[in-house]
């Protein structure tokens, strides 16, 4: 994988951001890169999660999350020995905005930031940062969630694919990072399973069968798309096509196979089409317990 020379971590007070300080200190320790960690400070709310009593100045802020990251430092016992880390603010109208901004304008090679795995209502209303990041980010994006219990280096990655040249890419990182960890690389395709009626195809049964033949078909392109880009050369992997829903499928793998890693390429859609369609990559990321690095 490439190497990453400028990290950005997004962070806020809580301590649901701790498994992703964990996630970026290693990787920048492993990259000898520079750790920018960055609080962004949204109009109108405290950062200190304390009762409003004025306007809180970027150098407080800034002077606060030094703090409770270097406390968290010692608290998780992680070595940062070589990593060169710096503290940032940005002030915009919400979080997504001001770490985009940020991570342009500091010429960021990875973003790492942490989910806090809401559901239902909620999410829906207020929306995930994370999911607004992987969306509309330039660089690859590793998202951490808060309750996740994988460790680096990773030992078990998995690589959804679509045989586009955007997974192809992916693919290639993810076999360049699965050397690096000594770790086993899964190729997943899923062929969506949106069977019309029988009345349309004759038979439930005849529908079937092309499924069949389509999973069949897939497994025959992964076996020569891991072979096109070397990843049989010295590598633990394998291959795997079902039939189903993407995210669904990727979702009940990682959960199966205590995967450590999802990498995915995602296409960028916004506006009325994302809506529309919704993106596989972010109805992943909000069901997966492990780390995912999603790259355009």
């Amino acid at each position: 994988m490439k190497t990453f020379n400028n990290i950005l971590l997004a962070r806020d007070f809580s301590p649901s951001s701790s498994p992703a300080l964990r996630h970026a200190v290693t990787i920048a320790r492993e990259n000898d890169a520079t750790l920018r960690v960055l609080y962004a400070n949204v109009l109108h709310a405290d950062p200190f999660g304390e009762t409003y009593v004025g306007e809180r100045s970027d150098e407080q802020i800034r002077m606060k999350l030094r703090e409770e990251t270097e406390h968290a430092l010692r608290f998780e016992k992680l070595d940062t020995d070589g990593v060169e880390i710096t503290y940032h603010v940005e002030r915009d109208v919400a979080p997504g905005p001001a770490i985009l901004t940020f991570a342009e304008e500091s010429a960021t090679d990875l973003i790492v930031i942490g989910t806090h795995g809401r559901r239902g209502l909620r999410r829906m209303l207020l929306g995930s940062v994370a999911e607004e990041v992987v969306r509309l980010a330039t660089s690859p994006v590793l998202t951490v969630p808060a309750h996740t219990e994988t460790q680096l280096p990773f030992k078990s990655i998995l690589v959804p694919v679509d045989f586009s040249e955007h997974s192809r890419e992916t693919l290639r990182a993810a076999r360049d990072l699965a050397r690096r960890h000594d770790a086993k690389l899964t190729l997943l395709h899923v062929v969506e399973d949106h069977l019309p009626p029988s009345f349309y195809t004759g038979s439930v049964f005849s529908a079937q069968r092309e499924e069949t033949k389509l999973v069949e078909k897939a497994r025959k392109e992964l076996a020569q798309l891991a072979s096109d880009v070397g990843g049989g050369e010295g590598l633990e992997h394998d291959f795997r096509a079902e039939s189903g829903h993407a995210a669904d499928r990727i979702a009940e793998f990682v959960e199966a196979n205590d995967v450590d890693l999802v990498m995915m390429a995602t296409h960028g859609r916004t506006g009325l089409t994302r809506f529309a369609l919704g993106s596989v990559a972010e109805k992943v990321l909000r069901t997966v317990r492990c780390p995912m690095l999603t790259r355009k």
